[in-house]
This record gives structure tokens, sequence and C-alpha cells, in this order.
């Protein structure tokens, strides 16, 4: 029996489901003005990254090499997550607040859909 993770990552490569994913993370930042994606069991982002740094480049003129920096605070976060399978919050290097929240199957992570760049 193929184990859930799994299951999820094929499913995430149905064109399809693809889109969907696509489309909810899209009118998700649409509504909310931040950064939303959802990310699979690896720890791959497999959707584009909605509203990515509009935030940032707003306080900071964030450049790519800044850039760099966020996607070294997601991946230490994103790597908890799938660990533990428990929310995690998290201040970047630019002073937002990001939330990574574990998808789960089976009370096991299976992925995750993270949200940032807001203040609280």
């Amino acid at each position: 029996m193929m184990d859930a993770a799994l299951r999820f990552r094929r499913l995430l490569e149905v064109p399809t489901f693809a889109r969907f994913c696509a489309r909810v993370c899209e009118r998700a930042a649409d509504f909310t003005r931040c950064s939303i994606a959802i990310w699979d069991s690896t720890g791959t982002q497999r959707t584009k990254r909605w509203m990515y740094h509009q935030v940032c480049e707003s306080f900071y003129g964030n450049p790519p090499v800044r850039a760099a920096r966020c996607d070294r605070d997601d991946a230490r976060t994103v790597g908890v997550v799938l660990r533990t399978g428990v929310n995690q919050s998290y201040v970047c290097w630019a002073g937002f607040n990001n939330e990574m929240v574990p998808i789960l199957a089976w009370d096991q992570p299976v992925g995750l859909i993270s949200i940032g760049e807001f203040f609280t």
C-alpha cells in the first residue's frame, strides 16, 4: 500500500488538481494580501508563491539577494512542520510574521500550507 505522503505528492502531479491548488492559493492571496504556497512532504514548494515578497518590496525594496534569505527562513520551518506535524509560527529576517500549517492524512504530515508576510 502506498503511503499517504507519496499519494499526496502524486496527486499534486495531476494537472487538474495542481491547477485547483494554484487557484486556491491565488484566490486566498488576493483575499488576504499575504504570501501563500502549498508544499509536499519532501519540502518542495509545489505551487507558485502568490503575492511573494510584495510586502517586503513595499517596505524594503527587496532585491533577489534578500529573497534567498526568505527561502532559508522557509526551509528551516518547513523541515520542522514536516517532522512534527505541528503548526509553526516564525518571524522572518524582515520582521514579518509567517505561519506554516501541516496537511495531515491519518495523523501524518503529507505536506503543508504556508502563509506569511503579515503583521500581528
